[in-house]
């Protein structure tokens, strides 16, 4: 079956074409939860809570922007609330949440996550969706609902900022 037709079929109620959509595009959902939260047992959490919202508002979706633009919208303000949450539920120092991560990860990505999550979530879900899922200008700027510009200059500051980051950690010459 056609990811059209799942799609149809799912907005009408079909769980059975619904669970077909959601199995394909799992694996996307669940990476940038995980690039966005910083650890698997989170990214998995939230990936279930955005399933359920995209299942909720699957009937409302018109089809003004593609099925994966309105997807990662979707994805990316769960993610956000998610972080937002976070701050205000506990305020747990990023070095205990890389612990979690050292055990699952390997070294070059452990690396890049720690640096990543030191950065504010706008610019850190812009590189992600940039630099990681290979998302044109275009898409990005739908599903942040932001002008290209916008993701342009961004992207820039983002990128310049984990810049500094990875040049401070290798000036203290710590390792990440």
């Amino acid at each position: 079956m056609e990811l059209a037709e799942l799609l149809a079929r799912s907005q009408k109620g079909d769980k059975e074409a619904f669970a077909r959509l959601a199995e394909h595009y799992q694996p996307y959902v669940w990476r940038v939860a995980w690039r966005l939260m910083g650890n698997r047992e989170d990214a998995e959490d939230l990936a279930q809570e955005i399933w359920l919202k995209v299942f909720l508002q699957l009937p409302g979706f018109k089809g003004e922007a593609a099925f994966t633009t309105w997807l990662y919208r979707v994805a990316a303000n769960t993610c956000k609330d998610a972080l937002r949450r976070r701050s205000r539920q506990q305020e747990t120092a990023w070095e205990e949440e890389i612990a979690v991560t050292v055990r699952e990860d390997i070294e070059g990505e452990l690396e890049v996550q720690q640096l990543l999550n030191q950065l504010p979530p706008e610019q850190r879900l812009i590189l992600i969706y940039r630099d990681v899922q290979g998302f044109s200008y275009e898409e990005i700027a739908a599903i942040l609902r932001i002008n290209p510009g916008t993701v342009k200059s961004r992207l820039a500051r983002a990128r310049q900022n984990l810049r500094q980051l990875w040049l401070s950690a290798r000036e203290r010459g710590r390792e990440l």
